[in-house]
């Protein structure tokens, strides 16, 4: 638009470029290893691709035997450059980044892929605490972290406790064991998305800011992530901050949400299970009652009429151990009734082993 820029910059320019440049690093809308690589890759395209506009003109200048160009043929000119330049672009571009996916980016792809595959098969994991290891292997891994752990409530457990760790032993396992009326858990439980502590420091509460600081600084914690599913809250991932002072992009950030929500939702179809498993028993039990009854009165009649019998045959000692005989089996059964009906209604756990 011929608009005199000197070299200081427009001061509207300047604003505009300084917002963009903060809103990048703030939301981490991108992350700067990735886009430094990339701006390199693609600046050499670029470069490459440069010299196919002069030739355009050249060539074109050349075979009319006219210069400078008619306003006709300039203009067919740049439309053919414009039309060359986006396919040659895109093509290369393409072709630039598989090569950079499988050689200097390879790593975080793989990383990443891991953490993808993950969020997949999280339902077929068999165990709960085998699911934790694995998803806090994962995303330390995957985001290169100084260490992850899984903070995750029981049914019938007071507080959070961290159920698997990397990276965390002594003092700082300790300290991320968290009460239900903790501020941070609260902000975690009413948010439902991943928090960031040096956010919560400047744009939170003064007591959720100082539990946020007392975290970052003494648990080394950078990010948590929430664990639940539809209207339950069961925990969080918490991370510690990433290698070479990189920071946690928003992908990196909504793969773990992902991540974490497969957890949610896998905890909470376990626990539904668990429910239900129960409330059948307590049927079964139910129907069962009166044939309980029935098994139960025949031993204890016995019972009662041998109890009575022993009075009468007092002085004879093989009457005496005979009905004594038959108490004891039949006292016998009473317990065998009483154990099994106990053991079907206890929670129970069945080990598979390969034969």
């Amino acid at each position: 638009f011929d608009i005199p820029i000197p070299p200081v910059g427009n001061g509207l320019a300047l604003i505009y470029i300084l917002g963009v440049g903060y809103a990048m690093i703030r939301f981490r809308l991108v992350e700067m290893n990735r886009l430094v690589v990339r701006m390199i890759a693609y600046g050499a395209v670029v470069a490459a691709l440069s010299p196919l506009i002069p030739l355009i003109f050249w060539s074109a200048s050349h075979l009319t035997g006219l210069s400078p160009l008619p306003q006709d043929i300039f203009f067919a000119c740049s439309l053919l450059t414009s039309g060359v330049m986006f396919i040659a672009f895109r093509i290369l571009i393409k072709w630039v980044d598989e090569i950079l996916a499988g050689t200097v980016l390879r790593l975080d792809f793989e990383r990443r892929g891991r953490l993808r595959s993950l969020v997949q098969r999280i339902a077929s994991i068999a165990s709960e605490e085998e699911m934790y290891a694995e998803v806090t292997s994962a995303a330390s891994d995957a985001l290169d972290s100084a260490g992850a752990a899984i903070v995750v409530r029981g049914e019938l457990e007071p507080r959070y406790e961290p159920k698997s760790t990397i990276g965390f032993s002594g003092p700082t396992k300790e300290l991320i064991r968290f009460e239900p009326g903790d501020p941070f858990v609260a902000v975690l439980e009413r948010a439902r998305k991943s928090v960031l502590l040096d956010e919560l420091e400047h744009d939170a509460s003064p007591e959720l800011a100082a539990r946020a600081s007392k975290l970052r600084t003494e648990a080394d914690l950078a990010a948590a992530i929430p664990i639940h599913a539809d209207t339950v809250f069961f925990g969080m991932l918490l991370l510690r901050p990433r290698a070479r002072h990189r920071l946690f992009s928003e992908g990196d950030l909504s793969l773990l949400e992902a991540t974490c929500l497969q957890v949610g939702l896998n905890l909470r179809s376990r626990q539904l299970e668990r429910r239900s498993s129960q409330t059948e028993k307590l049927i079964s039990l139910g129907t069962l009652a009166a044939g309980l009854a029935h098994e139960l009165r025949n031993p204890l009649t016995s019972i009662q009429t041998f109890a009575g019998l022993l009075k009468e045959g007092s002085n004879d000692a093989d009457f005496q151990r005979e009905l004594g005989e038959i108490m004891q089996r039949d006292v016998a059964r009473i317990v065998g009734i009483v154990e099994n009906v106990s053991s079907f209604a206890t929670r129970g756990t069945v080990k598979f082993t390969s034969l």
